[in-house]
């Protein structure tokens, strides 16, 4: 009976792992790529959003000036037109249905003038709204071995933002801030991942100033065993040069 070769078994062997390998490769490299697009889909969303209430707000608030300027000049006009009626008194009627004529005009004005800062203002507010709401999250629970806990900070265009963070923790975390990639990394275990900041301990409370982009905050639990995490971020906003 034909002895079986060793060498023949030992090779189907290592072909047999080299395609699962490569499989598995395929497989991350398909995810890491998914998560990249999503999340740039997602910032290119929320950055049309800004975009479009920051121009509502620019046009609005370049119909409040005008506004103001054509108040200011019907004012100046009001003014002249009372000292033109006292020095006129023969002819009062004409100046007196002036006087009503141009009070209706700025009484019209005014009200468009009112309804423009209103307008304004809840613009100004929803604009605020929507940052505050796209640099902060919160909360606290059990975060199990080995697991994390992230959310989602955004930094408009021409912004910069002071993410301020405070982490109590019942054993020390590490605590991350990453890009999309870098976080895709991180989160795959796939490839070498660099971060925006990184801080160990169990009471954290620090700050780390950011440009435009988007970012993922993480707290991971390190330990062996589960914990309790309380977890507050808030991001503050200004204009950048």
């Amino acid at each position: 009976m034909p002895k079986r070769s060793v060498w023949n078994e030992t090779r189907a062997g290592s072909i047999n792992v080299y395609k699962v390998l490569a499989v598995i490769f395929g497989v991350l490299f398909i995810i890491m790529l998914f998560i990249s697009i999503y999340y740039s889909d997602l910032a290119n969303y929320r950055q049309g959003l800004i975009n479009n209430i920051q121009g509502e707000y620019s046009n609005l608030y370049n119909q409040y000036q005008s506004l103001e300027y054509n108040y200011s000049a019907l004012q100046d006009k009001y003014n002249q037109l009372q000292n033109e009626l006292s020095s006129a008194q023969s002819n009062a009627n004409y100046w007196q249905n002036q006087y009503y004529n141009l009070q209706s005009q700025y009484n019209q004005l005014q009200n468009q003038l009112s309804s423009a800062q209103s307008n304004a203002s809840y613009w100004q507010s929803q604009y605020n709204s929507l940052l505050n709401s796209l640099g902060s999250c919160g909360g606290s629970g059990t975060v199990n071995a080995g697991s994390f806990e992230y959310c989602y900070v955004y930094v408009p265009y021409r912004y910069t933002g002071t993410l301020s963070i405070s982490v109590s923790a019942s054993a020390p975390v590490n605590v991350y801030v990453f890009d999309p990639f870098q976080f895709a990394c991180f989160w795959t275990g796939s490839c070498s991942y660099n971060y925006e900041y990184y801080v160990y301990g169990t009471n954290i409370n620090s700050e780390v100033t950011l440009s435009n982009g988007e970012y993922i905050f993480v707290v991971k639990n390190i330990n062996n065993a589960p914990i309790q995490v309380s977890i507050s971020i808030s991001t503050t906003y200004a204009p950048s040069s």
